[in-house]
């Protein structure tokens, strides 16, 4: 079988343009984990230090915002509520299986000119700690920030509790 010339460009550019999507995709992906990393970052230096950490998101970003949105998974708290606290409407990210409900994920908005300029989730658990990964206090719910007062206590914890060969670090920020 002899394929045209044209069919071969096309398979070829369908190609090309999968592996860009892939290469983007993985970009994007990495990037959702950057802030998470610099704040596991500060709060190992002050443990190493042994001093409380006051994370300021305002010192720790790299691009410019005017509110941040701090919000728990667990917490009940409504789209009403986030936007009558954010003075303008945010559309919560929805599971793809189940788009009429809200994802299970503490979340850290960052809005300029009431426009999302930067997201994290962080997948949570009430029934255990999340390895290599931030948590709200829970029962916190939601509370929104300037880069005036964007200043959170960042703590650390050794999982399993008590166990002192084998244990994992669990990030929690307490706003």
């Amino acid at each position: 079988m002899v394929v045209s010339d044209a069919l071969q460009r096309v398979i070829i550019f369908v190609f090309i343009l999968l592996i860009f999507i892939t290469i983007s995709f993985c970009q994007k992906y990495e990037k959702t984990r950057e802030l998470a990393q610099k704040v596991m970052n500060q709060i190992d230096a002050c443990a190493d230090l042994d001093v409380e950490c006051m994370i300021d998101f305002a010192e720790l970003t790299d691009f410019d915002w005017d509110k941040m949105l701090v919000m728990d998974a667990i917490d009940a708290y409504t789209e009403k509520q986030i936007e009558e606290d954010l003075g303008f409407k945010y559309t919560f990210p929805k599971p793809p299986l189940l788009p009429s409900s809200r994802d299970f994920k503490d979340r850290i908005v960052f809005f300029k000119d009431g426009e999302v300029i930067y997201e994290e989730s962080y997948i949570t658990s009430p029934e255990k700690a999340v390895k290599f990964n931030l948590a709200f206090k829970h029962g916190y719910g939601h509370r929104v920030f300037t880069p005036e007062d964007a200043k959170i206590l960042g703590r650390r914890f050794r999982y399993p509790p008590g166990n002192a060969e084998k244990f994992e670090w669990y990030y929690v920020l307490e706003p």
